[in-house]
């Protein structure tokens, strides 16, 4: 990971801390409809994830080249 990984996931508990000190009922409220958002799209991202890992490993960029020729 990069620098801007670790200034992102900084800022990001910075932030967090910050909404928690000045409304714990909003944050808390947030976080649950982010949990809620997030396990409703879960079932949808798996499978798109899973298909397109298979894919890239049948697909290799030698067969891509060869498919489509060396200078495309």
């Amino acid at each position: 990971m990069g620098i801007e990984t670790y200034i992102i996931y900084g800022l990001t508990i910075i932030l967090l801390i910050i909404s928690l000190i000045k409304s714990k009922e909003k944050t808390m409220l947030g976080i649950k409809k982010g949990i809620k958002a997030f396990t409703k799209i879960v079932p949808v991202l798996l499978p798109m994830f899973l298909f397109i890992g298979i894919l890239l490993t049948v697909v290799t960029p030698e067969f891509i080249s060869r498919l489509l020729g060396e200078n495309s």
